[in-house]
């Protein structure tokens, strides 16, 4: 046997180990009330990679999807979140993005928010 080949299964030899369970989204246990197939879309499609932050459930309530909304044209320079135009919005996080267009009344209601939050 040559260095590199597996003896236990066909081809190459990689050092990426496998996920343990529960070390990221993609391997905890299914939620179909959140995600149509039980995990984000992103854990399941390998042209699409996933977020550092676990993204929002896509089995959304009424009202409940943000890039569904009608365009915000004040705020988004697209009218939506960037995500919303990517992988569908999929990989959109569970909390609507900051504005993206610079405005007086934007700027305001960010300096606001962060007051109130403390930071």
């Amino acid at each position: 046997q040559g260095a590199g080949v597996s003896v236990v299964k066909k081809g190459e030899c990689t050092n990426r180990r496998p996920e343990r369970m529960g070390s990221s989204y993609c391997t905890y246990s299914p939620n179909k009330s959140c995600y149509e197939d039980g995990w984000p879309k992103c854990c399941g499609d390998d042209d699409q990679p996933c977020p550092s932050e676990q993204p929002r459930c896509d089995v959304m309530l009424i009202g409940g999807d943000y890039c569904a909304l009608p365009p915000n044209k004040q705020c988004y320079s697209s009218g939506w979140p960037a995500c919303c135009g990517r992988f569908g919005g999929t990989n959109c996080p569970k909390h609507k993005p900051n504005c993206d267009v610079e405005s007086a009344d934007n700027d305001l209601k960010v300096k606001t928010l962060r007051g109130a939050m403390g930071l």
